[in-house]
């Protein structure tokens, strides 16, 4: 189930929502096999194409992510997608990150960085730069 984050500026009054994570469907085998899909009509770009075309076993993730551009300051939530490989080690298998979606930002054209849910606190407001305040408004699926 995926999470509902709220970001106000009290300086400009900014507001926007965030539908964070991934919902039921994205656990199913419906879901896997659609994102894979996506994969392959390059949806989530080259790289990430030719990275499951090299890797069909790969676990895929799909969810919905807040990318943040540390040039402007521009913050937005994307459909993203990570592929996996379970290695074995010793007595036990471990998932190894083989790639992860990339996303441009819209108003300067670089590149974001993937932002954890939880480490929402102290981004900035992309209108006035005053500090944002962030709330958590449920859950959705």
């Amino acid at each position: 189930m995926g999470s509902i984050v709220t970001m106000k500026c009290g300086e400009c009054g900014y507001e926007q929502e965030h539908f964070l994570g991934a919902g039921m469907m994205d656990y199913q085998d419906f879901g896997r096999n659609r994102t894979k899909r996506d994969i392959l009509r390059g949806v989530y770009g080259e790289e990430v194409r030719k990275a499951l075309e090299k890797n069909p076993k790969a676990n895929v993730y799909r969810s919905n992510d807040l990318f943040y551009c540390e040039c402007c300051g521009m913050h937005t939530s994307k459909s993203s997608v990570r592929l996996f490989k379970t290695k074995k080690f010793l007595w036990r298998r471990k998932s190894v990150l083989l790639i992860s979606s990339v996303h441009v930002c819209e108003r300067c054209q670089k590149e974001m960085i993937r932002i954890e849910e939880n480490k929402c606190s102290g981004l900035s407001c992309p209108q006035c730069k005053a500090p944002l305040k962030i709330f958590s408004g449920g859950c959705w699926d």
